[in-house]
């Protein structure tokens, strides 16, 4: 029987769900420029990984089991169904694929960034504000994990701040399926990029642990208003 479901888990589920959706996205581009070869390829890659959760509840997928048991599990799935679907479209069609990928994963990252402002009701925000509603957004990893491992942080000002943290929470899952791991670390902070864009935030990886790095290194630095507007970030600014 499953354990009760608490809002811990809820959160949880609403992040895979947006790394669900981002894997139906790149198909949808993919089948769109590979017309012909697309639905045999994202057949392959979805080979022995459970269908797309699309509109089911965690409720109705935990009838069975232990949700934190499918929720952990689930992370592991669809992380390594959406690095299969780069992973063989990357390997028929090269820089090509790539750039798809990196290019879908923006805007997709940018749509739940728009999403963010509205939610939050914020476009000025600073640079901790920003990623502090970032993680109600990105998967990265199982919680019980993170504690292990945990995230480090520090805003050198109002302006910048630089997060870093020792431990990859989804190589592993890229490995598996034998992807590339130095792209799906590309394409993973293109999303935080585009995610960034609406907050008036740029994002910047450092230092990759999936280029070879010791650790994972990024900034969140805030656009420096030069409009005259005493300092106020207006909705045009924000979209540039």
């Amino acid at each position: 029987m499953s354990a009760k479901i608490e809002p811990k888990h809820l959160w949880l589920f609403n992040k895979i769900m947006i790394v669900d959706s981002r894997e139906e996205a790149i198909a949808e581009a993919y089948t769109e420029e590979f017309p012909e070869q697309a639905d045999e390829l994202i057949k392959k890659a979805r080979e022995g990984f459970p269908e797309s959760i699309g509109y089911k509840t965690v409720h109705q997928l935990t009838k069975d089991i232990d949700v934190n048991v499918y929720l952990e599990q689930s992370i592991i799935d669809t992380e390594s169904k959406e690095a299969s679907l780069l992973k063989h479209f990357i390997d028929k069609f090269g820089e090509e694929a790539e750039k798809i990928a990196l290019k879908e994963s923006f805007e997709h990252g940018k749509r739940y960034g728009e999403d963010a402002v509205m939610q939050y009701a914020l476009i000025n925000s600073s640079p901790s504000g920003v990623y502090n509603i970032l993680k109600h957004y990105l998967l990265d990893g199982w919680p019980p994990s993170l504690k292990i491992t945990p995230v480090e942080t520090t805003e050198t000002s109002g302006l910048e701040m630089i997060e870093h943290h020792n431990k990859c929470m989804r190589i592993d899952n890229w490995k598996s399926v034998d992807a590339p791991v130095k792209i799906l670390c590309d394409y993973t902070n293109e999303w935080i990029r585009g995610f960034c864009v609406k907050f008036n935030i740029d994002h910047e990886r450092i230092t990759s642990i999936a280029y070879g790095d010791k650790r994972c290194e990024q900034t969140f630095t805030k656009k420096v208003d030069r409009s005259g507007t005493g300092g106020r970030i207006t909705e045009k600014q924000a979209d540039r």
